[in-house]
């Protein structure tokens, strides 16, 4: 168990939106895991080195529990789960050589309301209304 002393504490939301607005089109810029690294330690006060630790440890366990067959549901983000994939023919388009693909399982990210309706409140979208059949 990591202990490193610290108090947890409220913070307030991030203000970067992680994208820039050009015109009518967002463009998306990728965060590494050093850079979450450097935001989270900025905001909290901890060394870059416990929050390293702490990052690795929660991506860990979430790697861990996915492993183990647990789906792991994050109040307000979102849900992380596994979905089996079927055995199937596949063709190699550049050589049309078919190849059987092995059965196996896919982790997979589901949004929650809440996050969805934030990224599309941040960027200016409106969700699109289902119809029903």
């Amino acid at each position: 168990m990591l202990t490193t002393g610290y108090n947890w504490v409220l913070l307030p939301r991030c203000s970067s939106s992680g994208g820039e607005q050009e015109g009518s089109v967002y463009t998306m810029k990728n965060v590494t895991k050093k850079d979450l690294v450097e935001q989270i330690a900025d905001r909290t006060g901890l060394t870059r080195v416990d929050t390293k630790i702490i990052v690795e440890c929660f991506l860990d366990s979430i790697s861990q529990a996915l492993q183990d067959g647990t789906n792991i549901e994050i109040r307000k983000f979102g849900r992380f789960k596994t979905k089996k994939k079927n055995a199937r023919r596949a063709r190699n388009p550049r050589t049309n050589e078919y190849i059987d693909v092995a059965s196996g399982y896919k982790p997979i990210f589901e949004a929650s309301k809440e996050l969805r309706k934030r990224i599309n409140d941040a960027v200016g979208l409106q969700p699109t209304s289902r119809i029903a059949p």
